[in-house]
């Protein structure tokens, strides 16, 4: 350093030597140190850079969760391109100011997609648009999470026991509610004043169908902030907040809250948000058991009808005067 030898920087290093030929480096992202310089890494393998311990490359993975370093774009088997961020892939994207994604819009319910310009080939977080990729209706989950400027919610589906093959899955199914969540947490990503809090919030969940024809795809309904909260899932829903949005008079949203929401009636608001997926290796073969028969952790077993038993091979009716509760053998 001019008096004395110096430790390296964090990140960086040296290969020692004189006062001449002592200096630290440190590789960028995706290079490694192979021996005498920093060299970019192998197709198909990625690095975080740093000193030579620790900028060594490895596989791109092929399931963004396969690997929670890994941050960019990778490209699946089947060819499918996606955007990976600390184990989590982007499925969908919502504009500022526009409604489209509104509640009624059927790329919801369908593995369609919406491509803007470029992102075919190079989906990113970053633009401002309204998107939704082959990741959206092909990507198995256990969580999801929306992110915008200002902040993010993650709903963790495990919590329910819960896991599926796609988001489709989810919009074509029944409402998915989610007690546990407030409007607090909701209103770190779309932050907001002038709404009433009422926790815990009306159908606060997935496909949520509110009463008076209110309805959000992820998030909650509620009542006008003049008037009292009304806590129950068939009490009286005037707005919806969350993403995919239509209020009871059609005011529409993408991502933010409808009308009603902060005044009477007032105005919607549409944020620049961000859909993700905590994703695994797709489910290949589905083992569905038959009306007669339960999973033992293995495979399908026979679970007998109410008076019937298990002879030793199949299920046999109970003798006259007898009777079972039925069950496994």
């Amino acid at each position: 350093d001019g008096t004395s030898c110096a430790v390296c920087a964090e990140g960086s290093f040296s290969a020692g030597g004189s006062a001449t030929t002592t200096s630290c480096t440190s590789c960028k992202a995706d290079e490694y140190w192979d021996g005498t310089s920093c060299a970019s890494c192998p197709a198909g393998q990625y690095s975080l850079g740093g000193n030579m311990t620790t900028s060594w490359c490895t596989d791109i993975p092929e399931f963004c969760s396969d690997d929670p370093g890994f941050t960019g774009v990778a490209v699946r088997d089947n060819g499918i391109v996606q955007y990976c961020e600390d184990g989590w892939t982007l499925v969908k994207k919502f504009k500022e100011n526009s409604d489209l994604f509104h509640f009624d819009d059927p790329l919801w319910e369908t593995d369609g997609t919406l491509l803007p310009a470029g992102e075919d080939i190079l989906p990113s977080p970053h633009a401002s648009a309204d998107a939704q990729y082959p990741t959206y209706g092909l990507t198995p989950l256990s969580k999801i999470r929306v992110k915008s400027n200002a902040g993010e919610i993650t709903i963790d589906l495990g919590t329910l026991d819960m896991s599926y093959m796609s988001l489709t899955e989810i919009f074509t199914g029944n409402q998915v509610l989610l007690p546990w969540l407030t409007m607090d947490d909701w209103n770190n990503v779309f932050p907001h004043t002038g709404q009433r809090v009422c926790d815990p919030a009306q159908n606060m969940g997935l496909n949520s169908r509110c009463r008076d024809n209110a309805r959000t795809r992820i998030g909650f309904c509620g009542n006008l902030p003049p008037q009292p909260c009304q806590n129950s899932n068939t009490d009286d829903a005037d707005y919806a907040f969350g993403l995919g949005l239509n209020n009871q008079e059609n005011c529409k949203a993408g991502a933010g809250w409808t009308c009603g929401y902060d005044a009477y009636w007032g105005y919607s608001k549409s944020h620049d948000a961000t859909l993700w997926v905590s994703a695994g290796k797709p489910i290949i073969d589905i083992v569905r058991c038959a009306s007669n028969e339960y999973w033992d952790g293995t495979s399908c077993a026979v679970s007998c009808e109410v008076d019937e038993f298990w002879n030793g091979t199949a299920c046999q009716t109970c003798p006259t005067g007898s009777f079972s509760a039925g069950g496994s053998a």
